[in-house]
């Protein structure tokens, strides 16, 4: 597991119950192509990865949910790479298109 005090992160909180949230977020992986590794529901938390290519050896997704209310769910996203240095920026775009797929996403829930 990625440890979030070390990583920059993308964050955000949705005005929805954390179980639609979690579906949600695993249908935004699936279809902007990363594969699923691990969805536990139980400690609220979703790993996938993307596939090695020319510019990347991959980079390893984790996604959080925190939930402070029945209605009000944090979702916090962490794109880290697997082996380089540089992200040349890929972890910030990963992180921001997997935000705006659950964005897209919640909005026709």
């Amino acid at each position: 597991m990625l440890n979030f005090e070390d990583t920059l992160m993308l964050s955000e909180v949705f005005h929805t119950p954390k179980n639609t949230v979690f579906t949600v977020c695993k249908k935004a992986l699936i279809e902007l192509g990363f594969a699923l590794e691990v969805s536990d529901f139980e400690n609220m938390t979703i790993t996938a990865s993307s596939k090695t290519s020319f510019f990347s050896w991959g980079e390893d997704i984790q996604i959080i949910l925190e939930s402070s209310n029945t209605n009000s769910t944090e979702v916090k996203v962490v794109s880290t790479s697997k082996a380089q240095l540089i992200d040349w920026g890929k972890n910030a775009d990963n992180e921001q298109a997997i935000m705006n797929k659950i964005k897209e996403l919640s909005t026709h829930q």
